[in-house]
């Protein structure tokens, strides 16, 4: 996908704080990781799986993953999944 061509350059210190922000991505692996993350049971997480109320995904190895910014997003203004 190419970038607009009216599209605003980024600073050196914005790359620089972007690339901060992304190596700094927290990532949950695994059920019981989740679960902790979320305060939940494993079984609820397994649960709601199929469900796609949680933006959990898998890694190529099979294991779920859940990113801390994917989850936050995906909340509703009161702070429901």
């Amino acid at each position: 996908m190419a970038f607009p061509p009216n599209a605003p350059m980024m600073s050196e210190a914005d790359l620089f704080q972007s690339r901060i922000i992304l190596n700094n991505l927290k990532t949950h692996r695994g059920k019981k990781a989740i679960a902790n993350f979320l305060n939940v049971d494993e079984r609820t997480v397994q649960n709601y799986l199929g469900s796609g109320k949680w933006p959990i995904k898998r890694d190529p190895s099979g294991k779920l993953v859940l990113c801390e910014v994917d989850y936050y997003l995906s909340l509703d203004a009161n702070g429901k999944p």
